[in-house]
C-alpha cells in the first residue's frame, strides 16, 4: 500500500467477529432489511456493505420545550448507520459507520480484538492514554492520559492491582494508522483509501493472532474479565450445579460493598421483618433458609436479597445474593473467580503464586480476645479494658498530618509489644482491600512524618509508650486482625490476596513486619443474633 500524505486521514473503527460467526445472517440484525452493497471487486476481498436507510425525526430534546416552542422549529434529524463486512483470512472483520455497531447481534465480537492489535503494534515507548480498572479497595475504573507519548511505567499502572482495558498509542508502522488504540474494538486513525483496505486488514489480522505484547506487557493476560455471554452462561452453569450439590468447597457469600459495622445490628436473607436475624451471611445458611430449592438459576438468585438491619429493625443495606457470592473454578490452566457478579479468568500460575505468599504471611501466635460485641469499635474499647496491661484502644483517635484533607487513624489497638493492630470484620474483596489499604496509609504516616509520631506518642497512657523520638518501624509490627466466624483457618477471596500481597511488600519495604491474625467470634453472639428478630 503506498501512503502519502495527500491521503485522507481516515478514522475506522473495527471489530474481528467469532470464529462461530459464518456470515452476514449470522452477525446482523435484520439483515433482511438492509440496502446491500457488493464491494468485493473494489476492495479486492469478499465485502458486502449494509446500509440501513436513514428516518429523520425531531430531536428527543425537543421534548423539553414542549407547549411553549413549536417542535417544527427544531427541524428534524437523523443517524445514519452502516457496517462493511470483509473476509480476512477465513475470519469475518466488521467496519462500523455512524451507528453501525447497533447493526450487528450481541455477544459476536471476539473479545480484546482491539487491545492485542494495540499492544503488538504501537511503540510501547509512546502511548499516549489506558483505560484501566483496579482491584483496590474501591474498585475504580479511570483513563489516564499523558501530554507527550511515554513508556507505561510513567502511567501510574499497578501490574498486580490493575487491570489494563484499553491502550492508545502510536504504532511503530505508521502505514497501518498514525494513532491506534482499542479494546473490544479497534480505533485508529490512517491515511487510507477503500481500495488499500485489501493491504491494512490482514495486518491487523496478524497482529491480533501475535504473541509479541506478552515480551513487553507480560502480565496483560494474568486477569481479564469474562464478557462472552457463552463463557459467563458456562460458569453460570457450574456454579449452579455447585451450589445444588452436597460441596459447597470455593463458594461463599461475601459483602460486595464497604459498610458502617458500628450500625449493622444483622442480616436477613428477605425482606420480612420476621425473618431471623443473622450474625454474619454463610451460603449454607442461606441454602438453609430458602429450603435448598431443587431447580436453583441464576435469576433465582439475583432476586433473592440480602439486607443488612440496623439495631432499630431498620434496613441500611440491600444487595442480590448473586452479588454477594463469591466462587472460584479451576479449568485447565486457568482460575475463574466470580466476584460482586462479574467473572474474571486468572492465570493458575498467578493464583499459586498469590496462595503461597498468603500461606507464607505469619500468623500473630497468641489469639486476639474473642469477638463478642456489636461492633467493631465496642471490640476494640472491650479488647482494652479487658486487657489493660496488653491493648491500649486508639479507634478513632486520629493525628492530623499537615496538607491532608482528614486525620489518620494509626490503628486500633497497640499492644504492650509495640504491635499496631488493625481490626476489621470479615467481608468482600473491597471490604478487605480497604482495610489493606488503611494499615499502608498508618505505616506511611509513621515513617514520613514526624509530627504524626509525636500525636501518635501523646495517646500513650501507662504502662503503654510509643517513642517518637526513637521510631524504627522494625519494632513494630503491622497485625491484619480480621473477625470471621467461618470455621477452620481464615480464607479470604482472591482479589483480597492479591491486594493483601502488595500491601505486605509496601509494609516490609517500609521496614515493618506483617502478620495476620484471625479474631474467632464467641458462640453466644451468634446465637443471640440469629434468633434476636425470631
Amino acid at each position: 500500500m503506498a501512503v502519502t500524505e495527500d491521503s485522507n486521514l481516515q478514522a475506522l473503527s473495527i471489530v474481528l467477529l467469532k470464529e462461530t460467526v459464518e456470515g452476514v445472517d449470522d452477525a446482523v440484525r435484520h439483515a433482511g432489511g438492509l440496502h446491500r452493497v457488493d464491494l468485493t471487486t473494489t476492495v479486492g476481498l469478499q465485502s458486502t456493505l449494509l446500509i440501513k436507510r436513514p428516518r429523520s425525526h425531531t430531536p428527543d430534546w425537543a421534548r423539553f420545550f414542549e407547549g411553549v416552542v413549536d417542535a417544527a422549529e427544531f427541524g428534524r434529524v437523523s443517524s445514519s448507520a452502516a457496517i462493511l463486512i470483509v473476509t480476512v483470512e477465513g475470519r469475518l472483520l466488521v467496519l462500523t459507520f455512524g451507528q453501525g455497531r447497533f447493526l450487528l447481534k450481541p455477544d459476536i465480537v471476539e473479545e480484546r480484538f482491539g487491545l492485542k492489535v494495540c499492544l503488538n503494534t504501537i511503540d510501547e515507548t509512546a502511548i499516549r492514554s489506558i483505560d484501566k480498572r483496579s482491584f483496590d479497595a474501591l474498585l475504580t475504573q479511570s483513563r489516564v492520559q499523558t501530554s507527550r507519548a511515554a513508556p507505561i511505567g510513567e502511567f501510574g499502572l499497578d501490574i498486580e492491582q490493575d487491570l489494563l482495558r484499553a491502550a492508545t498509542g502510536k504504532p511503530r508502522d505508521t502505514s497501518i494508522g498514525e494513532r491506534i488504540s482499542g479494546l473490544d474494538n479497534l480505533s485508529v486513525s490512517v491515511r487510507i483509501s477503500l481500495r488499500d483496505l485489501a493491504f491494512l486488514l490482514p495486518k491487523y489480522q496478524q497482529a491480533h493472532r501475535s504473541t509479541r505484547y506478552r515480551r513487553a506487557f507480560p502480565w496483560v493476560d494474568q486477569i481479564v474479565p469474562v464478557n462472552s455471554a457463552d463463557e459467563v452462561g458456562r460458569l453460570n452453569d457450574k456454579l449452579i450445579t455447585r451450589l445444588s450439590g452436597a460441596d459447597l468447597s470455593g463458594v461463599w457469600l461475601a459483602l460486595p460493598d464497604v459498610v458502617d459495622w458500628n450500625r449493622v445490628h444483622g442480616f436477613r436473607y428477605g425482606r420480612r421483618a420476621t425473618l431471623p436475624l443473622h450474625y454474619d451471611i454463610h451460603i449454607s445458611e442461606w441454602l438453609d433458609d430458602v429450603g435448598r430449592p431443587d431447580s436453583l438459576t441464576i435469576q433465582f438468585l439475583e432476586r433473592k436479597r440480602v439486607l443488612a438491619s440496623d439495631e432499630h429493625g431498620e434496613d441500611i443495606h440491600d444487595w442480590s445474593v448473586f452479588r454477594c457470592l463469591y466462587c472460584e473454578i479451576e479449568e485447565g490452566s486457568a482460575t475463574y473467580l466470580l466476584s460482586a457478579g462479574l467473572w474474571y479468568r486468572v492465570k493458575k500460575d498467578l493464583v499459586a503464586q498469590v496462595n503461597d505468599t498468603y500461606q507464607q504471611i505469619p500468623r500473630r501466635s497468641e489469639a486476639l480476645p474473642v469477638f463478642s460485641q456489636a461492633s467493631e469499635g465496642d471490640y476494640n474499647v472491650a479488647a482494652a479494658e479487658g486487657h489493660p496491661q496488653a491493648f491500649s484502644c486508639h479507634d478513632g483517635r486520629l493525628v492530623r498530618v499537615p496538607g491532608a484533607g482528614s486525620g489518620v487513624e494509626i490503628c486500633d489497638l497497640y499492644s504492650r509489644r509495640g504491635e499496631l493492630i488493625h481490626v476489621k470484620r470479615y467481608a468482600g474483596s473491597s471490604v478487605l482491600s480497604h482495610h489493606f489499604a488503611q494499615a499502608v496509609v498508618s505505616a506511611e504516616t509513621l515513617s514520613l512524618d514526624a509530627s504524626a509520631r509525636e500525636q501518635f506518642s501523646a495517646q500513650m497512657q501507662p504502662p503503654f509508650r510509643f517513642d517518637a523520638q526513637r521510631f524504627r518501624a522494625s519494632d513494630h509490627t503491622t497485625v491484619l486482625a480480621i473477625v470471621s466466624d467461618q470455621p477452620g483457618d481464615l480464607a479470604i477471596p482472591f482479589f483480597s490476596r492479591l491486594n493483601l500481597r502488595q500491601a505486605c511488600r509496601r509494609l516490609t519495604a517500609m521496614g515493618f513486619p506483617v502478620q495476620l491474625a484471625k479474631i474467632e467470634v464467641a458462640d453466644q453472639t451468634r446465637v443471640k443474633k440469629l434468633y434476636l428478630a425470631s
